[in-house]
């Protein structure tokens, strides 16, 4: 069975796999097998000629010549390899010849199934001994592995059409009648059904039996497998697969990716015995190297998005600015104008209003998204210290305890992305001149060193200190004021947005709670907690919060909170508390009779069926 493979020239085919005795070549559809539209072939150019032994070329009497091999030729015979120039279009031809009896050498450490028969034998390729000198010498073959490399390094996520390619490209290339690729199961313990499996002709195969007996032994032993004629083979043949499907030539090589087996490639052909050489094998194994690399990548490549997808939502989490007041409106508006540019910010605002998390929602939302943030607390730092965390110092600086060779500073880390300076007006005023410096040369220099590195990185403050104040006093320089506040925002503290109070408990229940359905909080104690002060603000209710659900189960109750909040300065409840108490002592009243209550309260059995589900009462009685 021979093959024209199209090496050159304008439109044509890619492969054309010749059946029968006779195969025209030329520009016309309806003279010709194979249909070239060039300008340049003629309307019946050539025609391809089997006598039964070999493949013969013969010109008809075309315009432009029939070439084999750069030489016009009228008629000539064919061997593999040999290049058929018709009109402008250059093919190379294999498969010239009846096919010969080829057996795979059975090396000493080779698994054989048992003895053969006839001209049957079964071998298997030590995949770190091969010979790839026929596929150097094959231009075919290297343009279809090329093509196939291609989809590897270009396609990582599209593995579904490179699993077509690889298959498509092993049976034309070896003259398979069909194949099919089968993957490992999650475990990677066994093999599943077909991935893919398809004929010559480039149709899927939905009900192929996958002959067991070789796909395992690859699978299981890391080697390529080659057997000339299955059906009569001593121990194959006692394969119902095999026998069902009457299989006489077969190969199957396995896909490794770092030394594991994530599945197997298989073609075969039930027409002919022998069609199959070492060479074929070889070639298989080639181009299952390829799909196996990219199956292992694009697995790899899953594993890195999901981490990626996982730390981008829990940054998503660290990030997310919780309220609805008006305040935290204002906050969310003025980072979404800031963040886009790479001006300086300065935040400010008191202790644990979550000025941090302004800086990395600054940080998300830039251009820099995908850059390191790095935060540092600049107050604490010890003043000795401070200059070689920011500036990082040089190798062999001689500075007392610094590594011999060297360490980057903070800004250096930061390249590309953003370092976020909190409580900066604790900064010593000679390491502010210095940081103004970065900010205006964009460049760094270690201690110790003599060469400045340059910085990409955007600068983010933050302070609890009126900064106005310490220039007055000489704490801190007025240049780098007016350097770091080219756009400020301010954090407000959680007084000033009690109406937040509830969404921020909710959430850090959700975060600190062990179950999936952390404790819902009671009434009473949203109450309790939207009348407390907060003078440690966002950072203390977290807190409060990770501390109650020590002692809560299924509702955090005024008792899990800390003394100070449960036996507040207000002594008084609201009526919210008055109405869901007095509720509670009417039902327990009348027994639960849904209808006596709602009569004695003066609202509708609807409302009261609301308010009971509202404040959580349980109403075992009647209704």
């Amino acid at each position: 069975m021979a093959q024209l493979i199209q090496v050159s020239g304008g439109v044509a085919i890619e492969a054309a796999v010749f059946e029968g005795f006779e195969v025209g070549v030329g520009r016309d559809h309806k003279q010709n097998d194979v249909v070239l539209l060039d300008g340049s072939v003629s309307r019946r150019h050539a025609r391809f000629v089997f006598d039964g032994k070999q493949w013969s070329v013969e010109d008809l009497e075309s315009r432009n010549q029939t070439r084999v091999n750069g030489d016009p030729v009228e008629s000539h015979a064919l061997e593999d390899d040999d290049r058929v120039q018709i009109g402008s279009v250059g093919f190379v031809v294999r498969g010239c010849r009846k096919p010969s009896f080829e057996v795979c050498p059975q090396s000493d450490s080779a698994t054989r199934f048992g003895e053969s028969v006839a001209t049957t034998r079964v071998g298997s390729i030590d995949l770190d001994a091969r010979d790839f000198s026929h596929v150097r010498s094959h231009e075919a073959r290297l343009v279809a592995l090329y093509e196939v490399g291609k989809r590897v390094n270009a396609e990582i996520e599209k593995t579904d059409e490179l699993l077509e390619r690889v298959l498509q490209a092993a049976i034309g290339e070896v003259s398979a009648e069909r194949g099919f690729i089968a993957l490992a199961n999650r475990e990677g313990s066994d093999l599943v059904e077909p991935e893919l499996s398809m004929g010559r002709d480039g149709e899927r195969i939905e009900d192929l039996v996958v002959p067991t007996t070789i796909t395992s032994e690859v699978f299981g032993s890391h080697r390529s497998i080659l057997t000339e004629d299955a059906v009569h083979d001593e121990v194959m043949s006692k394969s119902e697969s095999i026998a069902a499907s009457r299989i006489l030539s077969a190969m199957c090589v396995p896909l490794l990716f770092r030394g594991e087996a994530l599945g197997v490639l298989y073609v075969d052909n039930r027409a002919q015995a022998s069609v199959f050489s070492k060479p074929d094998l070889e070639f298989l194994s080639c181009i299952a190297d390829l799909a196996g690399a990219a199956l292992g990548n694009a697995r790899l490549f899953g594993r890195v998005r999901d981490e990626r997808n996982d730390l981008r939502a829990r940054l998503g989490r660290e990030v997310s600015m919780i309220g609805e007041s008006a305040a935290m409106r204002s906050v969310m508006e003025q980072i979404s104008v800031v963040a886009p540019s790479d001006m300086t910010v300065l935040v400010t605002g008191e202790s644990g209003t979550g000025k941090e998390l302004v800086a990395r929602a600054i940080h998300h939302e830039s251009g820099r998204g995908d850059g390191p943030f790095v935060p540092v607390n600049c107050a604490a730092i010890p003043d000795t210290l401070i200059e070689s965390e920011l500036f990082g110092y040089a190798s062999h600086s001689g500075i007392s305890g610094s590594a011999p060779q060297g360490k980057p500073g903070k800004f250096e880390l930061a390249d590309g992305g953003t370092i976020f300076l909190d409580e900066i007006g604790d900064m010593r005023l000679d390491v502010q001149a210095t940081i103004l410096r970065v900010l205006q040369d964009g460049m760094v220099e270690r201690l110790g060193g003599t060469k400045p590195v340059a910085v990409d990185v955007r600068v983010v403050a933050a302070t609890n200190k009126e900064l106005e104040g310490a220039i007055a006093a000489g704490q801190f320089r007025q240049d780098l004021f007016y350097r770091l506040n080219r756009f400020s925002i301010h954090a407000p503290p959680l007084r000033d947005r009690p109406e937040d109070i509830e969404a921020l408990a909710r959430h850090f229940a959700q975060s600190y709670s062990r179950s999936k359905t952390p404790p819902r909080m009671t009434a009473k104690t949203l109450g309790i907690l939207k009348r407390y002060a907060w003078p440690g603000n966002v950072r203390e209710l977290e807190s409060v919060i990770e501390r109650a659900l020590l002692f809560s189960d299924r509702s955090i109750t005024p008792d899990a909170l800390p003394p100070n909040l449960a036996g507040g300065p207000s002594c008084f409840k609201t009526l919210e508390e008055l109405q869901e108490e007095h509720i509670r002592t009417v039902l327990h009243a009348t027994g639960n009779v849904i209808a006596e209550a709602a009569r004695i309260l003066g609202v509708s059995r609807k409302t009261l069926h609301e308010k009971v589900k509202r404040y959580e009462i349980e109403t075992r009685g009647s209704s």
